[in-house]
């Protein structure tokens, strides 16, 4: 029978600091919207009626901790960097890529249409796949985006780095959608 040790309070409250302090780095050196989405991915929504906003984290670093504390890292990493909109975080998700599929926060995707005879090697896509922000998931490279927009542009990139279109931008879609 296996064995499975939870990680201590200690060991806990000190990677969710760690996690939290690189979050809040993160939000202070927000990056441009024209260049590949790296990993934390931030979207926020704001909600004008409340003066509030709602905020998703996609970052695989959630793995090293439970989900019912993943809020709590991201409203700390608010606080660290503007104190005045933590208090505006009506509603706080961190997610992994996959679990930001399944539940519809990434719903475009670029795929990879290389075939047999293809005059390139298939490492090479695999590394400018990477170089976009694609991560491993169960099912294999994952490459995901919040908007159309987000992934055409990365597909432009892509192209160009390839010299050929060997991508397609495909949208998936939740049972709820």
């Amino acid at each position: 029978m296996p064995l499975i040790r939870s990680k201590s309070a200690s060991n806990l409250a000190q990677l969710e600091a760690e996690l939290s302090h690189e979050l809040a780095a993160e939000l202070k050196n927000s990056v441009d919207a024209d260049k590949p989405l790296r990993q934390p991915i931030i979207l926020e929504n704001e909600i004008p009626q409340t003066s509030s906003f709602h905020v998703a984290v996609i970052w695989e670093r959630w793995r090293q901790i439970p989900a019912s504390h993943r809020s709590g890292v991201i409203v700390q990493a608010y606080a660290q960097v503007a104190p005045q909109r933590a208090d505006r975080v009506t509603i706080a998700l961190g997610a992994t890529a996959e679990e930001a599929v399944d539940i519809g926060l990434l719903p475009f995707a670029i795929v990879s249409t290389i075939k047999n005879g293809d005059p390139v090697e298939p490492q090479r896509l695999t590394q400018l796949m990477r170089d976009e922000g694609a991560v491993e998931s169960s099912t294999g490279l994952l490459l995901g985006f919040p908007s159309r927009d987000a992934a055409l542009a990365a597909y432009e990139r892509l192209a160009h780095q390839s010299k050929r279109e060997y991508w397609a931008v495909v949208e998936r879609r939740t049972q709820n959608s």
